[in-house]
């Protein structure tokens, strides 16, 4: 006894192509957003002498799920780590744990998004 299956139409493959297309798109502006929100509050609290180290931080995605967020100074991880002669004085960290759970979010409204 054997059986075959025939497909005559697949309806489900471009649908799935779609929602992961849509699904792309927003997280890519999701995680914009909360990047924007995270960038403004690490500028907020970085310490300032002559404004230069405030103006390098960054936020960019670089992948689906990856994105970068920090400060291209020189001196940057010194101030956020602090040094043997020098307090810690982080920008970074409590930047990123403040918006810990947004970024959760950002992923599962992408998804809600992606599949409507």
């Amino acid at each position: 006894m054997s059986f075959s299956i025939r497909i005559v139409k697949d309806t489900a493959t471009p649908l799935l192509e779609r929602i992961a297309a849509r699904l792309k798109e927003s997280f890519s502006q999701q995680l914009q957003t909360v990047g924007g929100l995270m960038r403004n509050y690490a500028f907020d609290i970085c310490p300032v002498r002559t404004g230069y180290l405030r103006s390098t931080i960054f936020f960019k995605a670089v992948g689906l799920l990856d994105f970068e967020f920090g400060a291209s100074a020189d001196y940057a991880l010194f101030v956020e780590m602090g040094t043997v002669r020098m307090v810690a004085r982080p920008f970074i960290r409590p930047a990123l744990e403040a918006y810990r759970d947004e970024l959760i979010q950002a992923g599962w409204k992408a998804v809600k998004e992606a599949v409507k």
